[in-house]
């Protein structure tokens, strides 16, 4: 089971996302987040693979994703661009992958890469 937090976006955006998310059997929402620091802390109560941001500036890393990688080097992010219709994943090594469209395949595909069994192993 991957485990995602939801972040950003309004809570209409959130909740239509979680349900698309969750049919997809492997995927469980375990927490949405409206502020960076509420992401911060769910990540650390949560123990989650991957989040899913939506961002609105439309290129750049979003500043609270260096700070959850120092925290948790395992998270696959996620971050939506509403303006610009883009996708950007962003793994530990801080290498981004850019996806031209927004497409729901992409994002399975990457949320699917995330490593659920880092929180079963001993040695974190």
């Amino acid at each position: 089971m991957i485990h995602v937090i939801l972040s950003g976006g309004c809570p209409l955006t959130r909740e239509a996302l979680k349900q698309t998310l969750e049919q997809h059997g492997a995927i469980r929402v375990v927490a949405e987040a409206s502020s960076p620091m509420e992401l911060l802390y769910f990540a650390t109560l949560e123990q989650a693979d991957a989040v899913v941001l939506e961002a609105e500036e439309e290129s750049g890393m979003p500043t609270v994703l260096s700070h959850l990688f120092v925290e948790f080097p395992q998270i696959v992010a996620v971050v939506v661009r509403s303006r610009g219709n883009r996708v950007v994943v962003y793994r530990q090594q801080l290498c981004a992958r850019v996806f031209d469209g927004i497409s729901l395949a992409d994002i399975l595909s990457e949320l699917h890469t995330a490593d659920s069994d880092y929180w079963a192993r001993a040695d974190h």
